[in-house]
């Protein structure tokens, strides 16, 4: 920016010159000022958004993690290995079997009399 200009070198101007001088100058102030603060709001704006885009890339990258582990889940409670036998569940079966059941067929042809 140039240097501001000394109209004190200038004695013998007319009030309304200095005055209009004067008036110049605080406008000139005052844009300075609004373009300063404009270039701040835009500087902090552009930091804002860089801060939401890169919240947003972290945010997707956790969904997809978590959508990840829920597949896992599902798998594992729905899918098929999920309906295998448990080895236990077939000695809880046997152990359960009423009393006077035939545990083969030949036991079974043996009760049976012609």
């Amino acid at each position: 920016m140039s240097s501001s200009f000394d109209i004190s070198r200038f004695p013998n101007l007319p009030p309304e010159v200095l005055k209009a001088f004067e008036a110049q100058q605080a406008a000139l102030e005052a844009s300075r000022m609004e373009a300063s603060v404009e270039r701040a709001a835009r500087l902090h704006q552009e930091a804002v958004l860089s801060e939401k885009e890169s919240l947003i890339a972290t945010l997707k990258e956790l969904i997809e993690k978590l959508e990840g582990q829920v597949e896992q889940y599902r798998r594992a409670k729905f899918g098929p290995k999920s309906e295998k036998l448990d080895p236990d569940q077939l000695q809880r079966k046997r152990r359960l079997r009423p009393i006077g059941y035939p545990s083969s067929a030949a036991t079974a042809e043996e009760r049976v009399s012609f």
